[in-house]
């Protein structure tokens, strides 16, 4: 199929990141930039507290982005119109396209990728998923520039 088509392949990204707890006893994320993590886990000082989360993600058609927009539209009660809410489209960006993971529970096993789970990851873990998402499909500022 023509590379103009969203297809059924996934993209695959990693999340390197660390977790400390703090004095209270919460945990305290802290998401590692992939080189620093590389370095990181090359030191036999450091590899140990760096952890690394592979995910597969469904590119978006035409019609899933136009769907997620839509779910993300709000009523708005003072001008009585339709508005946009970010919030809503980055939690169901995504719900909608992150479609697998290795996360696994203390006892080894395999912690499905759902809505359920989605909902119950550390906030700054999800924000970090989407923004690494993003980043892998949009185009930035270079990227136009180049062409």
């Amino acid at each position: 199929m023509s590379d103009i088509f969203a297809g059924s392949q996934f993209i695959e990204l990693e999340l390197f990141y660390t977790i400390q707890k703090n004095k209270h006893g919460t945990a305290s994320v802290t998401i590692v930039p992939p080189e620093q993590a590389h370095k990181m886990l090359a030191d036999e000082k450091t590899k140990e507290s760096v952890k690394c989360l592979r995910t597969k993600w469904l590119q978006q058609s035409w019609r899933a982005a136009h769907d997620l927009v839509t779910a993300s539209m709000e009523y708005n009660h003072t001008n009585d119109r339709m508005k946009f809410n970010p919030h809503l489209y980055r939690d169901a960006k995504l719900k909608a396209c992150l479609q697998d993971w290795d996360a696994k529970d203390a006892d080894g096993s395999v912690i499905g990728c759902n809505e359920m789970t989605i909902n119950n990851l550390h906030w700054q873990i999800a924000a970090a998923l989407i923004d690494l998402y993003e980043e892998a499909t949009e185009p930035t500022q270079d990227d136009a520039t180049k062409n």
